[in-house]
């Protein structure tokens, strides 16, 4: 966890925040331990608020938007490949992709959405063939991540950023690990 909370400042741009006392809370979606220690970190869209929507293309040109997927439960992962975070958390989420298709939650499918603050087309389209992801991927290309609309209507201060929305749109869980989301995942599933 002391990597993981060292490079918590290389995405969030605050130097300070490794040095941070632990903080403690009552709250269930703080799922892992960079969460409990930098709540901040998380996204601000309150749990129960209707996650607004999203729409960007794929690789393709093809427009991908979040409400398509109504009826089933969203992991939206927000990152981009210029983050150091967001790259090392790759992996896990790969694995929890794996632990997760093709099953459900409360008679619901689970859909894998990732979302891209990437400027560079070529860049960020060469990381996505070389790893390889079974889920689909949108970007807008846009510069500066913290203007991007999708940034500021889900209240974004960090990347990677996990959430995870119901069948019917509502914001249900959030975390900054691909670990946390894991949790978050099967705390839904036990409601």
């Amino acid at each position: 966890m002391l990597a993981a909370s060292a490079c918590l400042c290389a995405c969030s741009g605050n130097k300070q925040a490794a040095n941070n006392e632990q903080q403690v809370t009552d709250e269930p979606l703080y799922v892992d331990s960079l969460a409990l220690n930098h709540p901040e970190y998380l996204p601000t869209l309150a749990l129960g608020e209707m996650a607004p929507e999203i729409s960007a293309p794929d690789t393709l040109g093809n427009t991908i938007n979040l409400s398509d997927y109504r009826g089933k439960y969203v992991v939206i992962d927000f990152w981009a490949t210029w983050c150091g975070d967001c790259r090392r958390e790759v992996p896990e989420l790969k694995q929890v992709f794996s632990e997760f298709e093709g099953k459900q939650i409360q008679g619901a499918g689970i859909q894998f959405l990732s979302y891209s603050f990437d400027r560079d087309a070529e860049r960020w389209k060469s990381f996505l063939a070389k790893e390889q992801f079974a889920w689909p991927q949108i970007s807008t290309l846009e510069p500066e991540w913290k203007k991007n609309p999708a940034s500021q209507n889900y209240g974004l201060n960090w990347i990677p950023a996990f959430l995870l929305v119901s069948p019917d749109g509502r914001l249900v869980g959030k975390a900054i690990t691909a670990a946390g989301l894991r949790q978050v995942i099967k705390d839904e599933a036990k409601k």
